[in-house]
């Protein structure tokens, strides 16, 4: 009955952080990506600019006590399809320098996070109690895009 209760414990507590958490790094993500869709103003200094901006935001919020740490490598500038559908969401972004996204319609920023352990992140959620769930850690990750208005040729 312990053991079954220790468990239940463990799972709920465990639970609670992981959304907390997820919910930390949201809020880093959306501010991140948001900041550095306003630097976009269709030149290549502009998506430097909005790279080192959604870094640097991001980097200003925490997750429970350690600061969030993302590197620039992750953070993606490119084009949002606007008339994506439901169907077509997944492959609305396209990163900048592939096919039909110039600097000229470098519209969107990317700015996912995470404790997941990837590199240059931060380290896994550690899991409270977690012997009694056979985990040591819990891999938790997010995810955002902004768009902001660059310049664009006459074909948006």
């Amino acid at each position: 009955m312990v053991v079954v209760l220790g468990a239940f414990l463990a799972l709920v507590i465990n639970l609670a952080r992981a959304f907390d958490n997820k919910a930390q790094l949201q809020a880093a993500a959306d501010s991140a990506a948001l900041a550095g869709a306003r630097s976009l103003n269709g030149t290549t200094a502009g998506t430097s600019a909005a790279v080192t901006m959604a870094q640097t935001l991001m980097q200003r919020h925490n997750v429970e006590t350690e600061g969030i740490t993302v590197p620039a490598s992750d953070l993606q500038v490119g084009c949002w399809n606007i008339d994506a559908t439901p169907a077509t969401k997944a492959t609305a972004f396209q990163l900048f320098g592939t096919t039909g996204c110039t600097i000229r319609h470098v519209n969107a920023v990317r700015a996912p996070n995470g404790r997941d352990g990837q590199a240059g992140r931060n380290g896994p959620m550690p899991a409270a109690f977690g012997f009694f769930l056979g985990r040591s850690s819990v891999n938790i990750s997010s995810e955002a895009i902004a768009i902001g208005g660059g310049p664009c040729e006459s074909a948006c």
